[in-house]
């Protein structure tokens, strides 16, 4: 008797819902084809030809590998930092993965006529550059304050003068002091006269700046101590330096004299020469 050799495929091997075997019924297949939209383009499975297109690498975020066992390629494509996406604006997957936080400035605070945002239009900047003849000599503004260099001579900006400081001081009665100095040069707006009594330590600082004498002069007389208040005295010794100021700025010098008044400052003292008094 014949020994049958016949053998039937497995259910997994045969198409979703074919029946086969006894009677035509006594199997059904449960491979599935896949749909031409999960076949790659140009690729046959049975009677089915794929039409999906995988996407360039260039279109995938970068290192995520994608295609065959899902290694074929790696994507290259890499998503802006937060900080270089507008406020506000969301993006990466599904569109809300990431959130941007750069804020633009606002059109007062960029330069006029220079566009920026969206496609380089959105805006345009407001801020007017001073011209470099109305920022002080030297002062470099602008991008990375290079951009221009300020040419004028602005108050405050000086220079300062070229100027020796006090020369002579001299007690010339009446509680009296007489400052005498050889002119600077340069541009001399001022000289002012510091006092301090019984010590010369910071003399040049504002609380014992006394007088500012005009520019045409060479001496001053005062009878009255830095305070314009206490009159000088014969007990306590007087230091006073002399500076020459341009603009707001004075020279360095550190000349100081020092002397003791001759007799009381509550005496009135006429005196023909007397160019400048402090009080």
């Amino acid at each position: 008797m014949a020994t049958g050799n016949l053998v039937l495929p497995s259910i997994a091997d045969v198409r979703a819902g074919v029946q086969y075997g006894a009677n035509g019924t006594e199997y059904t297949g449960t491979c599935a084809v896949p749909s031409a939209d999960d076949v790659r383009s140009g690729t046959s499975v049975d009677a089915t030809t794929g039409n999906m297109t995988l996407p360039a690498v260039a279109d995938v975020q970068s290192a995520v590998q994608f295609g065959t066992s899902g290694t074929e390629y790696t994507g290259t494509f890499t998503e802006p930092g937060v900080g270089n996406v507008e406020s506000g604006v969301q993006y990466g997957a599904a569109g809300t993965e990431f959130t941007g936080n750069m804020t633009l400035p606002a059109v007062g605070d960029v330069q006029e006529t220079v566009q920026y945002g969206t496609s380089g239009t959105e805006y345009t900047g407001t801020f007017g550059v001073p011209a470099e003849g109305e920022v002080s000599d030297g002062v470099g503004y602008g991008e990375d304050d290079t951009e221009f260099t300020g040419t004028a001579a602005l108050e405050g900006a000086g220079p300062a003068p070229t100027f020796a400081g006090i020369v002579q001081l001299e007690a010339v009665g009446g509680g009296c002091l007489r400052a005498t100095w050889a002119a600077g040069t340069g541009t001399i707006g001022t000289y002012n006269i510091y006092v301090r009594a019984d010590s010369s330590t910071n003399l040049f600082t504002a609380t014992y700046l006394k007088i500012k004498t005009d520019s045409s002069t060479i001496e001053c007389i005062f009878r009255m101590a830095e305070d314009n208040t206490t009159f000088l005295n014969d007990t306590s010794t007087y230091y006073v330096g002399i500076r020459a100021e341009n603009n707001g700025q004075e020279d360095a010098n550190t000349e100081v004299l020092s002397i003791k008044p001759s007799g009381s400052g509550a005496t009135y003292l006429k005196l023909s020469d007397i160019v400048a008094i402090g009080r």
